[in-house]
């Protein structure tokens, strides 16, 4: 096999990562000593972490922007409370002795008064005798504010403490999982990385989650607790081996959000996969890209006894791009990995990563060695699988990530990033500022180089057209219920707009071409 072979046709896959009802009780963060469900778990005979401490424990929020629960204390006493607006127009007004994130305090809510100011004063008294305490009210609106009066009793005997707190109602979070990315095609028995887009819609607070990746409907593996800041985006990645060969469908979904998600029907994605035999020729490839920049507007009105009418913006860019390659025949491990982006002949972005960590197995149907490499929001990930049939496949892949930190699942990475752990996508593709550059009719060049063990570079160089997509992702979005007084109604109207930017380009290179390639 030569060299010119493999920069123009050896990387033959490639693949973008891109970037109902209301709970009403809130969960706190959990983060179990023992793994989730791990569907596979490889016996390691070697690994190694070249950036210790690069990783950051998920018990760590990179940042939260977004409102906060209205916090008071009297004297050792503390109590926080919160209003959270649902999609079904009713509030959750939740009190605690302590803090909702860092757990509860020793002690109890004797007495709880709840009162609304802004529709009238209405008045509710509670005697929860309990940590926490909540109430649901109908027709507030995020430009509405509640009043909680606690009577806090501590389990160490101080008397009694009145914590009294006015908090606005919030919009409760919407978290939604925008895409998950996978290659076309992969090997047998051969690790597969799988990434998930995770962002925050409503813009009000953020939320904690967990991420589930299921493989034909089997929960396999999970990234645990994750955090999204309120209008954020974030990516969850795992890494999963196919054990038979096949169509398989992915899907990536947000469970046991906390404090409950505004829309469950946006909770997941899917795509799906084809699994052949190692050694097998993969033909089909592509490569995709996105840029997207939007804004929202919501409009809450109410009509009747207490009208009122506001409205809020927000907004939002994701951009991204990955590569996914594999082939057969291959032996030397890669060194390093070296990236550049154009677009329409002007470089937007290049980078050359460093390798992160390293890792050894062997599963009992092939001896793996994997290496990964970052540098800021950037990684990449290559391995070499010698197979006990006696032949030899070769997996690549990269990412210019979408979300603002990566999330890793546990089947692999308990081993190198850590369990329950993220890292940070310093040069973040989210924001105000367009990454790329892009615009209709824009051309963007991907050129990737994988330099091996031998000083070989296995090279992807592919151009993508850009279309504008914008019209279908737009909408304009209308919800009214009656107010509780019974005399107007209470509406919210949701408008996006916003420009979405998509490339795709695909290719089939002939059976008989790579025959004729491999046999030089």
């Amino acid at each position: 096999m030569t060299t010119d072979f493999r920069k123009r046709d050896l990387l033959l896959l490639a693949f973008l990562v891109v970037p109902a009802l209301t709970a009403c009780v809130s969960e706190m963060p959990r983060f179990p000593t023992e793994p989730g469900p791990i569907a596979f778990q490889p016996a390691f005979t070697d690994v190694s972490v070249r950036a210790k401490g690069s990783a950051t424990s998920n018990r760590f929020k990179y940042r939260d922007a977004g409102r906060k629960p209205g916090r008071g204390q009297s004297g050792g006493a503390v109590m926080e409370a919160r209003a959270l607006l649902g999609k079904d127009g009713m509030t959750l007004v939740e009190a605690v002795v302590g803090a909702f994130d860092e757990g509860m305090l020793m002690g109890r809510l004797e007495k709880v008064q709840l009162k609304l100011p802004s529709v009238g004063g209405s008045v509710y008294n509670d005697k929860p005798q309990a940590r926490s305490w909540s109430r649901q009210v109908r027709g507030l609106t995020s430009m509405d504010s509640v009043q909680v009066h606690g009577n806090v009793r501590l389990s160490s005997g101080t008397g009694m403490h009145v914590v009294l707190l006015t908090v606005p109602v919030s919009m409760r979070p919407d978290l939604q999982v925008s895409d998950v990315s996978a290659p076309a095609q992969a090997f047998l028995n051969t690790p597969v990385t799988i990434v998930a887009t995770v962002r925050e819609r409503n813009g009000d607070v953020g939320a904690r989650g967990d991420c589930l990746l299921t493989i034909d409907g089997a929960a396999v593996d999970q990234a645990r607790a994750i955090w999204v800041d309120a209008l954020d985006a974030v990516n969850c990645q795992f890494s999963y081996m196919f054990r038979t060969v096949g169509t398989h469908n992915i899907s990536v979904s947000v469970k046991a959000v906390n404090p409950g998600d505004f829309d469950l029907t946006n909770n997941s994605a899917t795509t799906a996969i084809n699994i052949v035999p190692p050694g097998a020729l993969i033909t089909f490839g592509s490569v995709q890209a996105q840029e997207e920049a939007y804004s929202f507007t919501v409009t809450q009105t109410r009509t009747g006894t207490y009208p009122i009418t506001g409205a809020y913006q927000g907004s939002q860019m994701l951009s991204g791009i990955s590569f996914y390659g594999t082939t057969v025949d291959v032996a030397n491990e890669v060194t390093r990995v070296e990236s550049k982006l154009s677009v329409d002949g002007a470089v937007v972005h290049e980078s050359e990563l460093t390798e992160f960590s390293g890792y050894e197995y062997d599963d009992g149907f092939a001896l793996v060695r994997c290496r990964e490499y970052f540098m800021n929001g950037e990684q990449a990930q290559s391995c070499v699988s010698m197979h006990h049939a006696g032949n030899s496949s070769a997996w690549f892949f990269y990412a210019h990530t979408s979300g603002t930190v990566t999330y890793y699942g546990q089947t692999l990475y308990c081993h190198t990033s850590g369990c329950d752990t993220y890292t940070q996508n310093r040069n973040t593709v989210t924001g105000t500022g367009s990454l790329y550059g892009i615009a209709p009719s824009s051309i963007m060049r991907i050129e990737l180089t994988f330099v091996d063990a031998a000083d070989e570079s296995h090279v992807v160089d592919r151009n993508v057209a850009f279309e504008d997509q914008s019209a279908s992702e737009n909408y304009d979005r209308t919800t009214c219920m009656p107010y509780f007084d019974g005399l107007g109604d209470w509406c919210v109207r949701r408008v996006s707009q916003g420009t979405v930017f998509r490339g795709l380009v695909t290719w089939d290179e002939s059976q008989a071409g790579l025959r004729a390639a491999l046999r030089r």
